[in-house]
């Protein structure tokens, strides 16, 4: 009995190693269906095209693919959490894993290692600053432009309601807003506050003066806000 459980053991371990390389072959043949779903493999150079074809509803698992595609299948270097879902139980948002395919598409771009020096590169890779800053580098960078295109349509959002406060100036009071700024040093800065009056009345409605107090800031300021509004250098928060 005891010699027949010991030549049945490596069988058991050969039908368990088979099993899973069954499972990861399958695992590529899916993912190799889903990303030809989506336009095949994106690359930092075709990145913005293939992503704007994408349906806004299907952006989120569409990059999702492309994660675990560079991961399984073409097995990019890259520091594990770029691949990571969610972290420490929170999922990871729409922008964070964006983020991350860019980083991990960056990394795809490098140049392979010498063949001498590729196990070293392996086991020493997470270790390696310059390819860290580069991947740090390249996600604020992705983040900085989505905060530009954020604020650029908030801007227009804000446009489109200036022909009604044109009309009805006092609907803006009580109003919150992001108010833009250009500081001593040259440097944009959006100011937070509430409108809380109209300060002087005028027949054009792009010469009201409105008074406002900023969030910080004990005393209320007096601006031409709808012309402000019309240049947009104003987005309304609510």
């Amino acid at each position: 009995m005891i010699q027949n459980q010991l030549i049945q053991l490596p069988k058991q371990k050969q039908a368990s190693v088979q099993r899973k390389e069954d499972k990861a072959r399958n695992e590529m043949i899916d993912l190799t269906n889903k990303i030809s779903q989506i336009g095949g493999v994106w690359t930092l150079g075709n990145f913005k095209s293939k992503y704007a074809l994408i349906p806004d509803k299907e952006k989120e698992n569409a990059i999702k693919i492309q994660l675990q595609f560079q991961k399984k299948v073409l097995k990019t270097p890259a520091p594990p959490n770029l691949f990571f879902m969610s972290e420490k139980g929170i999922k990871n948002s729409s922008e964070k894993l964006e983020a991350n395919l860019l980083a991990v598409l960056h990394n795809a771009d490098l140049p392979p290692p010498f063949e001498g020096q590729q196990r070293r590169t392996q086991i020493t890779y997470n270790k390696n600053e310059d390819i860290e800053r580069k991947v740090e580098k390249t996600k604020k960078e992705f983040v900085r432009k989505l905060h530009e295109q954020k604020q650029k349509f908030l801007q227009e959002k804000a446009k489109l309601a200036l022909p009604h406060f044109q009309k009805y100036p006092d609907s803006l009071i009580g109003k919150h807003i992001n108010h833009k700024f250009r500081n001593p040093d040259g440097t944009m800065e959006w100011y937070p506050g509430k409108v809380l009056k109209i300060a002087k009345p005028n027949g054009d409605p792009l010469k009201i003066q409105f008074e406002i107090i900023y969030n910080g800031y004990s005393e209320p300021w007096g601006f031409n806000l709808l012309q402000d509004l019309k240049r947009g250098d104003i987005i309304l928060v609510d």
